[in-house]
């Protein structure tokens, strides 16, 4: 998954615009939330440059580094946020770190982190479409992850694993219904990958390409 391309900055696995992602720059939008802590558009700043360096870090093989960043990435966008409700620019961000953040973790195994993570982007934007996909991409991932754990039950595991799949599914419907057409990005991206493994996805893929 490229750094650098501009599509990545819509996209919520990837960097947002031409946010850098090093450390230094970090420190300095650090430096400029501690002079103008009145301001959210420093805060939004920061928490664009710390998801960026998230991401370097998870493509890297270091998600266990990258949580961290993801987590103050939130705390810097809720503060934009609070200061600007309205801000498209602050809650799309925000929507982008919920779902790195989740992801991070399951990529450490973490399929709670995974639920959670889908169950925190329904209750905040069950409206826009692309969230309710990140939603269903992380209860697919859940799902996986939950059938690796063998500290469940083998029959509590599969029937947990089993309800996973069937609210990502369910998640895709919605996100369908509020007019999800994109299926072509679930293909294109390793992080979103899981979900197109999914029973019944195939089918769904097919209606909306009218076949």
């Amino acid at each position: 998954m490229g750094l650098v391309a501009l599509r990545r900055s819509i996209h919520p696995a990837g960097r947002l615009g031409t946010q850098p992602y090093s450390r230094e720059a970090i420190d300095l939008r650090r430096e400029l939330v501690a002079r103008k802590p009145s301001s959210p558009l420093t805060y939004h700043e920061l928490g664009g440059a710390l998801h960026n360096l998230g991401i370097a870090l998870k493509e890297s093989g270091d998600a266990k580094s990258a949580i961290p960043l993801f987590e103050e990435a939130i705390v810097n966008q809720e503060k934009a946020l609070a200061a600007e409700p309205k801000n498209a620019s602050a809650k799309r961000f925000l929507r982008f770190h919920l779902f790195s953040l989740a992801n991070a973790k399951l990529v450490l195994g973490d399929h709670a982190a995974g639920i959670a993570g889908a169950e925190a982007l329904i209750a905040r934007y069950s409206d826009v479409p692309p969230a309710m996909r990140n939603a269903a991409v992380l209860y697919a991932v859940a799902s996986i992850e939950l059938r690796k754990d063998t500290t469940i039950a083998p029959a509590e595991r599969e029937a947990r694993a089993t309800e996973l799949e069937r609210k990502a599914i369910a998640t895709l419907d919605d996100a369908i219904a509020k007019g999800f057409t994109d299926f072509a990005s679930i293909h294109d991206d390793p992080d979103f990958a899981p979900l197109a493994t999914m029973p019944g996805f195939a089918e769904r893929e097919a209606k909306a390409a009218g076949r």
